[in-house]
């Protein structure tokens, strides 16, 4: 049993579109780092240091980690490159397709 939050390979798929996205991060980080998709409870944003702060409330973001720090045994493998998902139980567990995909607006990424 590993000590980390990873969700475990084969719970939860990613739409074919955003694992190129994934396969093209690691490419472009010289396969160095591993692309993570995480959940976040909140998280807020401003456009400029003289803006007010916006919530944007729950969501998905994509993060990198080191090679050699990530758990072979959590590697998600789509062509030849590697991503982690790492979303808590009680979250994907309320999903219907457990699919992470784009939403129609744009970048934002979603499980449906």
């Amino acid at each position: 049993m590993t000590d980390n939050t990873y969700t475990p390979p084969g719970i939860v798929s990613v739409s074919t579109k955003l694992a190129d996205y994934l396969a093209h991060i690691y490419h472009g980080m010289e396969r160095k780092f591993i692309p993570i998709i995480s959940y976040y409870h909140e998280r807020k944003h401003r456009e400029n240091k003289d803006s007010p702060w916006v919530d944007d409330g729950p969501g998905y973001s994509i993060g990198l980690m080191p090679v050699e720090e990530m758990p072979s045994a959590d590697l998600i493998a789509y062509k030849d490159a590697f991503y982690v998902i790492d979303i808590p139980e009680e979250i994907w567990q309320k999903s219907n397709q457990r699919l992470l995909d784009y939403a129609d607006r744009g970048n934002e990424i979603i499980l449906t």
